[in-house]
């Protein structure tokens, strides 16, 4: 898998944020006709871990670490990441909005 440009060190609010879009497009071959099905996004979150650390920088899947914590599972994330998380995410379906189904 490569990430290229979703890993950054920006440190401005909601830098570290985005999103992985989804698209299902169709192109019928008899017409030419073009459709969007669906469009859908997966958020995503640049964690920086600071410069001494092994692997400095994690892409977290946003909804699937909220999740994850809300069950329970502590191991992933600390409350303060799961708050950041938070926040990001209202963020980010802010600007994007509702998946297209």
């Amino acid at each position: 898998m490569h990430f290229g440009n979703f890993i950054s060190g920006q440190v401005k609010e909601h830098t570290n944020s985005t999103a992985i879009l989804d698209m299902k497009i169709t192109k019928k071959g008899d017409t030419g006709k073009i459709s969007i099905d669906s469009v859908d996004y997966t958020p995503v979150y640049c964690y920086d871990r600071k410069v001494n650390a092994r692997n400095r920088y994690e892409l977290i899947d946003i909804r699937s670490a909220i999740t994850e914590y809300e069950s329970g599972d502590r191991s992933k994330i600390n409350a303060s990441l799961y708050n950041k998380l938070k926040s990001e995410l209202a963020n980010i379906e802010k600007v994007l909005g509702e998946p297209i189904k």
